[in-house]
């Protein structure tokens, strides 16, 4: 992904909105390729006792079933994945506007 340049831009509020947009464009793509292609099977392969379940509710948690307990240790381990990651993310970014604000201060 090209970083944005604050040179290159009109004024702070782009810039800033640059950077939100970056942050959550790395945000997405990573949770996105970690969690979709473990989390989508599980969900999909769990057999609802619900009788018709169809379309796009195949896909989610509540498909998994009482009868499966253990795929839900997937989806806690999941949501710890994602508040660490975000977490780390914005901690990164943050460090990094620190460091642009010491540096265009001089």
């Amino acid at each position: 992904m090209p970083e944005p340049k604050s040179n290159q831009l009109s004024g702070l509020e782009n810039y800033l909105f640059d950077r939100y947009m970056h942050t959550l464009l790395r945000i997405f793509i990573l949770l996105g390729l970690a969690l979709l292609p473990i989390l989508l099977p599980i969900n999909l392969g769990g057999k609802s006792e619900t009788v018709g379940v169809k379309g796009l509710d195949r896909l989610t948690f509540s498909n998994v079933g009482f009868s499966h307990p253990h795929r839900y240790w997937a989806h806690l381990v999941s949501a710890i994945f994602v508040a660490i990651s975000v977490c780390l993310i914005l901690q990164a970014e943050l460090r990094r506007s620190e460091e642009h604000s010491l540096n265009s201060s001089h």
